[in-house]
């Protein structure tokens, strides 16, 4: 259950990487808006099950010596998560109309705002630093890469 809205969101980059060609600027951009939504909602599922147990743990693998590569979820990541998943989908929504002009790249866009996003669910809900340090590299070359969008414009 805790990797649900990731889940989302790979759902969403998948989508967005294999549907390039066959969607407009506007349905790309409708497409991240509802991944990132589903991974809203299943951050919002995941509040009872905080509220009946105060946390859970999953790990997903151990890498090497033993290192898990593991999640945790308690009640501040949940406020966390809420705050990534709310605040990104919302940014995806105002996107939609402002990118709908765009002659290209707009996959890329979308693509870097759903993989921001996931990075900022798997920051708060990292049980190690190993995860941890993964999710904020995610998180810093996506910025680097969404602050630089425009890079073949002078101005920008």
């Amino acid at each position: 259950m805790v990797i649900t809205p990731l889940l989302a969101l790979l759902a969403g980059i998948v989508a967005q990487i294999g549907l390039a060609r066959a969607l407009t600027a506007r349905l790309k951009g409708w497409l991240a808006f509802f991944s990132g939504l589903a991974a809203l909602v299943a951050t919002l599922i995941m509040i009872p099950m905080i509220r009946a147990d105060g946390s859970f743990d999953t790990t997903l693998f151990d890498w090497d010596q033993n290192v898990p590569v593991a999640l945790h979820v308690d009640a501040l990541s949940i406020v966390f998560m809420l705050l990534a998943t709310g605040v990104g989908s919302a940014i995806v929504l105002y996107c939609v109309d402002y990118m709908a002009e765009e002659p290209g790249g707009v996959t890329r866009f979308y693509v870097l705002m759903l993989t921001f996003i996931a990075g900022m669910v798997l920051l708060v809900s990292s049980a190690n630093m190993l995860i941890a340090y993964v999710s904020w590299e995610v998180i810093g070359l996506c910025s680097y890469f969404l602050v630089g969008f425009w890079y073949t414009q002078s101005a920008a």
